[in-house]
């Protein structure tokens, strides 16, 4: 097979990247980092994909190559094989963190006539090898070294040889007939079938000498046994009717708890859409505000009003009371007069007394200054004097007051302003009156204003609410507090309603969270088919109660007794194997010695057979390991000039090389030297293993250590075999060998 172009949509660090090979010999350039192993294992992937798993800790094929933006590993080849075009296309994306979390898409296109092959694996399509086998031949990634993974890699080789598929594993086959063996006979004569029956056949002779049950013994348990059978299988006929009530009351019962579901909804939208009604009105935010003013300025109208009556009246009796006290008016006027004088009289009198009393004060200083024994009587005198004039000033002070009684009375201030008002003038006080009368209209008009006001909002909310409009508004306000405490108390509770609805929901949710609902529709209307599901609908809380005491109760006496047949059948298999008789066990033991001589016939088979299995691997191994170690030697012997000249490869594709006549592993030669070796124990795999299509060499940083003289043996060599070979190197010096030795390759730089 030849590689033409790989188009790299995205791998590893590399996206939309496109790479034109040659037939022959490709040396891929690139400094550190600029993608050649992202670019080598693509080949890979596009053969065999990447692997999820991790070895040493180290990050897997998966998160290694998978594009980190684009979450993807993915792009195409063009190839030839047999003269035909074909493009291989791998298309790998990461679904999560997980490796194995991926979608992975692969399909080979036949470009001549345009035929599809979908899924499988490229590589064994076209090379007849499995990953591991290319991996340990024709690739040599920079990870893994030039090395060949030994283990399963000979058994694969021997197989390809015989049989031309590296599955077919010789000493699996050995293993397989080595385990049906075992089967009848253990190699050391334990275990197996053949050993069983042996036992069987010796125990039957025991027992038959031993045999000692009467036949009454047997007829007895055996009649014990089928009663018991009789009472199990009604047992199971009746609870294989209360399983099937059960089965059917279960699927009724969650049918009604997914219809419970349904009309709870809809219970709790209606719940909802009343209250969302309620307050969408607005009625129960405002009408307290509301009505409280409209009410609130009717009482203060009502209220002023009343007091003003009360007042007037009251006054009109206080009037009247007077009245009656002073008399007529001509008797008013003389009584004002009257009390008018004598308030002067006694005031005059109480001045003069308090004159006296002064003088006869200043008399008593006097006297008493001189020192003379008869300042005493002017000192009484004086205080006499002062006590008869606080006398006379209280009794002009109540005098005063009967006067200004019948002044305030009439409204007068002067005994002329009395004269006109008890003469029928206009009162001295009309004016202030007047003032008064229209100021307690004004107020009322204002209050009437009010009033009226909110007996037009309790008349307008009551016909709102559809109420009666009472003659007394505060009646009507009344109807309407109560329609309010009404309507908010069936607010509350259509709220509390909903909320016990939606606990009863969410009980009913969870209890159905897992039911697939036409599933339960389905099973609901099967059982209700069914003589169970009649039976089953048929009953009520009682009659379920009653059920399941019964279904209780039956599977106990159920498993009682099954567990008395088994007691009853195993006693009868010990009495009947005590009671076979010397005819059965003769007929037993014929039919097991026919029996033993077939198995040990198949015993014998299967050791010729594994042993013959053995040889034939042993002689594949004596020709297989010549044919390499010739194939290495010769490869060896052209990279080293001939320093080394016999390679011999192990079982596991360790190398050893003759050395002084002696035989020393290839580890004691130097690294480049040791690298020399395995690459040219790959190279001598590729003739051995590859019948059909001949892959591509693809080496990864291989050349490392090897000095340039073996570089160029080595490339020498490699360059001249027939098919294409692909080197990546981050060095100039391979480049350069190659140019010097005039080696035909084509360079790519990344």
């Amino acid at each position: 097979m030849v590689i033409n172009e790989l188009h790299i949509a995205a791998f590893g660090g590399l996206v939309d990247k496109e790479i034109i090979l040659d037939n022959g010999l490709n040396i891929i350039e690139g400094p550190n980092e600029s993608g050649k192993t992202s670019a080598a294992m693509f080949i890979k992937f596009i053969f065999y994909g990447l692997s999820p798993k991790s070895i040493g800790g180290a990050l897997s094929e998966r998160k290694r190559y998978v594009n980190f933006d684009k979450g993807a590993a993915s792009g195409y080849m063009i190839c030839t094989e047999g003269g035909v075009k074909y493009r291989i296309e791998r298309n790998l994306f990461a679904l999560g963190e997980d490796d194995g979390n991926v979608r992975e898409t692969v399909r080979i296109v036949n470009l001549s006539d345009g035929s599809i092959i979908n899924g499988g694996s490229p590589g064994e399509y076209f090379f007849g090898i499995n990953e591991s086998m290319f991996v340990n031949t024709v690739f040599v990634g920079q990870l893994a070294g030039v090395r060949p993974d030994g283990d399963g890699l000979g058994g694969a080789v021997e197989n390809m040889l015989s049989a031309a598929d590296e599955n077919i594993n010789l000493k699996k086959a050995a293993e397989r007939l080595n385990a049906a063996r075992r089967e009848i006979q253990h190699k050391n004569g334990g275990g197996g079938e053949l050993t069983a029956l042996l036992e069987e056949r010796a125990a039957l002779v025991e027992e038959v000498r031993e045999s000692s049950v009467s036949a009454e013994d047997l007829i007895e348990l055996e009649a014990t046994l089928a009663d018991a059978l009789e009472k199990k299988t009604a047992l199971a006929k009746k609870k294989e009717k209360l399983d099937g009530v059960f089965r059917a009351l279960d699927a009724i019962l969650v049918k009604k708890k997914l219809d419970a579901v349904k009309h709870t909804e809809e219970k709790i939208e209606k719940i909802r859409e009343s209250v969302a009604k309620i307050d969408r009105s607005g009625f129960l935010d405002h009408w307290a505000e509301a009505l409280d003013t409209a009410e609130r300025d009717i009482r203060a109208y009502r209220e002023t009003e009343d007091f003003y009556k009360e007042n007037n009246e009251r006054e009109a009796a206080e009037n009247a009371r007077r009245a009656s006290e002073i008399g007529p008016s001509d008797d008013v006027v003389e009584e004002a007069s009257y009390l008018d004088t004598k308030s002067r009289i006694q005031f005059s009198v109480a001045v003069a007394l308090l004159i006296a009393a002064v003088l006869c004060m200043g008399a008593t200083v006097a006297l008493f200054y001189f020192n003379t024994g008869t300042y005493l009587l002017p000192l009484i005198i004086a205080g006499s004097c002062a006590f008869l004039s606080i006398i006379f000033f209280a009794v002009q002070r109540r005098t005063v007051n009967g006067l200004y009684d019948i002044l305030d009375y009439w409204g007068a201030e002067t005994m002329d302003d009395l004269s006109r008002a008890v003469s029928g003038e206009v009162p001295a006080e009309e004016p202030a009156e007047e003032e008064y009368t229209e100021a307690y209209l004004e107020a009322m008009d204002e209050l009437k204003t009010a009033k009226e006001r909110g007996e037009i909002v309790i008349r307008t909310m009551a016909e709102g609410l559809g109420l009666e409009v009472k003659k007394d508004p505060c009646e009507t306000a009344a109807a309407i507090r109560d329609y309010a405490e009404k309507l908010s108390e069936e607010r509350e509770n259509l709220k509390a309603k909903a909320e016990n609805f939606s606990g009863r929901l969410a009980v009913l949710k969870e209890q159905t969270a897992a039911v697939d609902a036409a599933k339960a529709e389905r099973e609901a209307e099967a059982a209700l088919a069914t003589p169970f599901g009649r039976l089953a609908v048929s009953l009520d809380a009682d009659g379920i109660k009653n059920a399941i005491r019964e279904r209780d109760f039956t599977n106990g006496a159920y498993k009682s007794q099954s567990q008395r047949v088994e007691e009853l059948e195993r006693a009868l298999g010990e009495m009947k194997s005590k009671a076979k008789s010397p005819a059965y066990a003769a007929a037993r033991i014929e039919e097991i010695d026919e029996i033993t001589r077939e198995l040990e016939l198949k015993r014998d088979g299967y050791n010729l057979a594994v042993e013959a299995l053995k040889k034939a691997g042993d002689n594949m191994r004596a020709g297989v390991v010549p044919k390499l170690a010739a194939y290495a030697s010769d490869i060896m012997s052209q990279v080293v000039d001939g320093k080394y000249t016999s390679l011999i490869p192990d079982s596991k594709f360790g190398m050893s090389y003759m050395d002084d006549s002696r035989t020393l592993s290839v580890e004691h030669m130097s690294k480049g030297t040791c690298d020399a070796a395995y690459l040219s124990l790959r190279l001598a795999l590729m003739r051995v293993v590859y019948r059909s299509a001949m892959p591509p060499v693809v080496m990864d940083e291989s050349f490392a250590y090897i000095d340039e003289e073996r570089f160029v043996n080595l490339l020498d060599c490699i360059s001249r075999s027939d098919g294409q070979s692909i080197f990546f190197t981050c060095r100039e010096r391979e480049i350069a060998e190659a140019n010097r030795a005039s080696i035909r390759h084509h360079l790519i730089r990344m």
